[in-house]
């Protein structure tokens, strides 16, 4: 079976802090999630550790710091080195929460800037409290393999993706979750394997 992989939206969302908000940055997640291309400036800077929490010595390879995904320099090059189709890495600088010294690493964020409509189900219904499109199924919780079903629409295009029927998520293709994992930089990211389904008679292929 082709492996596709999804990502748990909130699995590593540190507690971070950015400052006042800057109005190029309102919405950017959102933009992101919906697999906009964006520009550098529709991410932070930098940021920084929020004071009374945790004093970060070190961080995973992936994790969600004030809206933006954040990956190491060593996830990334891994990344690259397949098809990102439009998608890119900003650099950010993260500090501790003295807003001063740096937590070890070079960190990017990424900007998947690729869709993909491939997502058959398997989600969580629609929840209409959150912002529209309310139409869009949810990451279940917790997520296990082959929860969620894809069409072979995945395998065509960019190695990395969202798509736009379902959020908390993003997807890699089966060889760049193995290139990661051959690299040793793959746990964090908490992949799950999803089951290719015939998207007419929704039997798996």
């Amino acid at each position: 079976m082709v492996s596709i992989y999804g990502k748990m939206f909130f699995r590593n969302a540190l507690d971070f802090d950015e400052g006042p908000v800057d109005p190029r940055l309102q919405g950017s997640r959102g933009r992101n999630e919906a697999g906009e291309v964006l520009s550098a400036e529709s991410f932070p800077p930098e940021i920084w550790g929020v004071r009374g929490r945790k004093d970060y010595e070190s961080l995973p390879d992936i994790f969600m710091g004030y809206g933006p995904w954040i990956v190491s320099r060593a996830a990334a090059d891994v990344i690259q080195q397949f098809d990102i189709g439009q998608g890119q890495f900003f650099t950010i600088r993260v500090l501790k929460k003295d807003r001063k010294t740096p937590i070890p690493g070079e960190w990017l964020c990424i900007n998947f800037g690729n869709v993909k409509t491939a997502y058959l189900g398997g989600g969580r219904d629609p929840t209409p409290y959150i912002e529209a499109p309310t139409i869009r199924h949810a990451m279940p919780y917790p997520v296990q393999d082959n929860m969620l079903m894809v069409s072979a629409d995945a395998l065509e295009g960019p190695d990395i993706w969202v798509d736009p029927q379902i959020r908390d998520t993003f997807f890699v293709s089966g060889r760049l979750a193995k290139g990661l994992k051959d690299a040793g930089v793959a746990r964090a990211f908490g992949f799950k394997r999803c089951k290719i389904v015939d998207s007419a008679t929704g039997t798996a292929t």
